[in-house]
């Protein structure tokens, strides 16, 4: 039970450390938890693994139009250590040439979907036993939230995998089983997580609403839906 548990990643990646170059560190196939070393990771899975770095490359580029390649770029600087940084190679229109940009000039969508890939799709001498990603969708286009989905289903093949959303578009999706969502109710400082309410599972269960249109009427919870009470309105003459 605590290797398990100790062996759980969560991540909630910080995209400003993924745009500030990092110490060249050892051979590392595990991402932390803030994503600041993906591009030593992704160098790793380049290096030792072709089929998933290319897996990797595959969704990226469905996600990015006219990406051509991502990958680890290493940066030499004068009488200090090197330092490390994502380097995306992308085509547009009719250019001859590719236009080539670092983690710095990429939008936040972009590395978010970078930093999922690599966490779900890494290899180590003991990998993850859980992975949890706080809301991967954050900054995507819905389209390219789709393509995410898509991994985080392959990484599911590999370890369990945790994820938050807060978004209708993932939830409706008709590939999500039912019992594959848990609800989150807070109330009074206190957080529950569990099964959806009975109520609401049997509107889902009839298809008379989807979960994403439950989550926008507030009905998407662990137990059944508060009836709030209206608040009197004081009226000074």
């Amino acid at each position: 039970a605590y290797d398990e548990l100790s062996d759980m990643d969560f991540y909630r990646f910080d995209l400003n450390e993924m745009r500030e170059h990092q110490p060249v560190e050892d051979f590392n196939f595990l991402i932390s938890p803030g994503g600041a070393n993906v591009a030593g990771v992704l160098g790793a899975i380049e290096q030792e693994d072709k089929m998933t770095f290319s897996r990797i490359q595959r969704y990226m580029q469905t996600i990015v139009p006219g990406l051509e390649k991502v990958s680890k770029l290493d940066i030499p600087i004068v009488n200090r250590e090197s330092v490390e940084t994502i380097q995306f190679t992308q085509q547009f229109g009719d250019r001859e040439n590719p236009q080539i940009f670092t983690a710095a000039n990429m939008s936040d969508g972009t590395l978010r979907a970078l930093a999922v890939l690599t966490a779900l799709l890494q290899r180590g001498d003991v990998p993850p036993s859980v992975v949890g990603i706080e809301e991967p969708e954050t900054a995507l286009h819905p389209a390219a939230a789709g393509v995410l989905w898509d991994a985080l289903m392959d990484g599911s093949e590999r370890e369990q995998v945790l994820v938050t959303t807060q978004s209708p578009d993932l939830l409706d999706r008709k590939d999500v089983p039912l019992d594959a969502i848990l609800a989150v109710d807070v109330q009074a400082g206190k957080t529950e997580i569990g099964p959806i309410a009975e109520s609401s599972r049997r509107l889902l269960q009839d298809r008379l609403a989807t979960p994403g249109e439950l989550l926008r009427q507030r009905r998407l919870s662990p137990n059944d839906p508060l009836i709030y009470p209206q608040i009197p309105i004081r009226v000074v003459p």
